[in-house]
């Protein structure tokens, strides 16, 4: 079983992508003599994590939507809901930190601190 370049999760042989990180790989042999599939790996993984990003935008813009995409690709997509859920945390983060708090401590809120 050959290891994959980028995150070093073992790759069962005859996929031409990381099941783990979605990393293509490039022809040749791996550790232990096993070879696999050539692929477009610089190509490959610019598109994944352009998609990432978006995807990791959009959930801190409407964290809910960030929680539904992780619970979608958990398991399919480990890199996109990793951003998701990123995005989502730290957009409710932001929305405590800058919203909430603020209107605590102004009193303007059925929350407020005194």
């Amino acid at each position: 079983m050959a290891q994959c370049g980028s995150c070093g999760e073992p790759i069962p042989d005859g996929l031409a992508a990381c099941p783990s990180c979605g990393a293509a790989l490039n022809s040749g042999v791996a550790e232990g003599g096993q070879t696999f599939q050539a692929g477009n790996a610089v190509g490959t993984q610019a598109a994944i994590r352009m998609s990432s990003i978006i995807i990791g935008v959009f959930s801190f813009l409407i964290p809910i939507i960030g929680l539904i995409f992780y619970l979608i690709w958990w398991k399919k997509d480990p890199q996109k809901a990793r951003f998701a859920i990123i995005g989502a945390v730290v957009g409710i983060v932001f929305s405590i930190v800058f919203n909430i708090i603020p209107m605590m401590l102004a009193g303007n809120s059925p929350l407020a601190l005194g």
